[in-house]
């Protein structure tokens, strides 16, 4: 997949999205935090020792003056990013966030479209001029560990499950299998800053405004969506190291939340919300990928299998707090798989076969 650039990108925060709806159609509320506070994150990585992106932090949206707005972005230099975080008790407002800004006038413009400032903290971050690589790690309470690496500026794809990854695994004595994606040296370098505490972390390889180059944390949290990974990791250091033999292999991907299904195909593609009306209960959902607006549909089916994605994105979080078999980064099971055949969806092995 191409690079492609954050630069001005406005987010909303996906798992925020996922969690609402996978409560409103599952009745069960993902054991994720409802709200970040950027600011104690940053706090929490400089206790850790963890080197993390220089910040300016504002109480309240509504009372930010432009002369320090402005003061702070010329501490800081361009590019930076922007993070709104409601403030505690506020229930009806999104974290919002905008990435890469070249200027002053487009930062302050963002923060005076804030739908209630006073109900907003805004913290102004360093963003990188070059990005090598980002990526995901979570790291279990055994110190087992997983990590997703994507190459440039491409955290936010990595995260949806648009990237094919390939993942470097570790335990807490050494690092077990090295991803091929990021130099060995770069790995070892994670490994030394990470491999101790448990918890999920996001990262960066890159160059700061300030000119310094290195490995820089711009977010971690240890929420027990993360902590059950063991399971995972023991099936991923089979399947990555041992060839598996098996007849008739439609398909094979990483077994990103582990079980076994069967059922009939049904082929979505993400994009196209009228397919996913010819989605039935127990069918095995197969598609290029996923997001929060397929939840309804994910409702009904037994098991999911896409073209794209990886153990950390978002759907595979989410498919393990919903205990729903999920294989990621098939690669081509939208255009080997067909509706209504009648499959086995083994994501203990990574693999889907037909069933006779």
């Amino acid at each position: 997949m191409a690079e492609k650039n954050n630069k001005g990108l406005s987010k909303t925060t996906s798992l925020q999205a996922w969690s609402k709806l996978t409560e409103e159609h599952f009745g069960k509320k993902l054991r994720i935090e409802d709200r970040k506070d950027r600011e104690a994150i940053y706090s929490l990585l400089g206790q850790f020792k963890l080197p993390h992106e220089r910040f300016h932090v504002f109480k309240s949206a509504d009372k930010l003056k432009k002369e320090d707005f402005l003061e702070a972005v010329g501490d800081l230099g361009t590019p930076y990013w922007i993070s709104a975080t409601p403030k505690l008790g506020e229930r009806n407002l999104n974290r919002l966030s905008k990435l890469g800004l070249e200027n002053s006038e487009d930062g302050w413009k963002f923060i005076q479209s804030l739908p209630k400032p006073e109900g907003y903290k805004v913290i102004i971050m360093e963003y990188p001029e070059e990005t090598e690589f980002k990526g995901s790690a979570v790291v279990s309470k055994e110190l087992n560990g997983i990590v997703d690496f994507v190459k440039g500026d491409q955290h936010f794809q990595l995260t949806a499950g648009l990237t094919i990854t390939d993942p470097m695994l570790f335990d807490s004595s050494r690092i077990l299998r090295y991803s091929k994606l990021v130099d060995k040296k770069h790995q070892e370098l994670l490994y030394s800053l990470i491999s101790g505490r448990r918890g999920h972390y996001e990262f960066q390889y890159a160059t700061m405004p300030s000119g310094r180059t290195g490995v820089t944390f711009f977010d971690y949290n240890d929420e027990l969506a993360y902590e059950n990974i063991d399971l995972l990791f023991n099936d991923l250091k089979i399947y990555l190291n041992d060839e598996i033999i098996e007849e008739n292999i439609l398909v094979k991907g990483f077994p990103a939340s582990l079980g076994k299904a069967r059922g009939k195909v049904k082929v979505v593609l993400s994009s196209d919300v009228e397919s996913y009306k010819k989605v039935e209960k127990g069918d095995i959902l197969v598609s290029d990928s996923t997001n929060p607006d397929m939840i309804p549909v994910m409702e009904k089916v037994s098991a999911i299998v896409t073209d794209l994605g990886g153990v950390t994105s978002h759907a595979a979080i989410v498919c393990r707090e919903l205990e729903m078999p999920c294989i990621a980064g098939a690669i081509n099971a939208t255009e080997v798989l067909k509706d209504g055949m009648l499959v086995e969806v083994d994501a203990f092995k990574g693999i889907v076969k037909p069933v006779e």
